[in-house]
């Protein structure tokens, strides 16, 4: 009898044992896919060049999985999977699939990473239509970066017309964007001012250049065409008229 309690002691001791050890596994390969999940968030905007189902195997099941291929300002192509998530609590692929019209630019919440060798790609968890707006004519921007392309272009302006009151040409270039995009006069009304007392503000004009510069990230914010570029000039010309007539 001493025997028997014995054996099952040790043998409900090493079940209980094996059964923690499961459980620490499980639970550390959930915490780990939890983490990866919410640490490889990203945010991307892209326009959609296509949208697939492609149907994948698993022994003798198989299933339709969605996909969707984007593509960045720059030209590069990305292909993203449009699968549930347990993680976000996101069951609607099949609409967020349904939903996405191809030609139009998208933002685009994702996760995981792309591997090529392994065939995995960047899921997406949800998708918002961005709806461009003309703020200067040839370039279509993000009305998020409304003030960066008004630094960029404020700078270019400056730049190409060393010799012009750079206030009264914050303020004549203010006016006449606000007057073409009346959707956003009020927020370029705002950014007008704002540059406008920072240059006041600034010690010098290379001061205020650098803060043109670094309000633009240092770089193109979006691709500017021939139009956008002809566009330009057509400012400079009307500046250059303008500042005549207050000779």
């Amino acid at each position: 009898m001493k025997q028997y309690n014995s054996f099952a002691y040790r043998y409900n001791k090493e079940t209980m044992s094996n059964l923690g050890c499961s459980v620490s596994a499980v639970a550390l390969i959930l915490g780990s896919s939890l983490c990866l999940s919410y640490c490889t968030q990203d945010t991307v905007d892209v326009k959609i060049v296509d949208k697939y189902i492609k149907t994948e195997r698993s022994g003798e099941t198989s299933k339709g999985v969605f996909y969707v291929v984007g593509e960045k300002k720059n030209g590069e192509k990305e292909v993203f999977k449009n699968s549930d998530s347990l993680a976000f609590f996101k069951f609607n692929s099949s609409d967020i699939q349904q939903q996405i019209d191809m030609g139009k630019t998208y933002r685009l919440d994702v996760n995981w990473v792309r591997m090529p060798f392994f065939s995995m790609y960047r899921n997406i968890i949800s998708a918002d239509l961005i709806k461009s707006e003309t703020i200067y004519s040839g370039i279509q921007v993000n009305p998020k970066t409304l003030e960066a392309n008004y630094a960029r272009i404020l700078l270019q302006m400056i730049n190409e017309n060393p010799n012009a009151d750079v206030a009264e040409t914050i303020k004549a270039f203010t006016a006449l964007e606000a007057a073409k995009d009346t959707s956003n006069a009020s927020k370029i009304k705002l950014i007008g001012n704002k540059y406008y007392n920072r240059y006041m503000e600034a010690d010098t004009l290379e001061d205020f250049k650098q803060l043109l510069i670094e309000a633009s990230s240092g770089k193109k914010v979006v691709q500017c065409i021939q139009q956008g570029n002809q566009q330009v000039q057509l400012v400079l010309c009307a500046l250059r008229q303008n500042n005549r007539q207050h000779i």
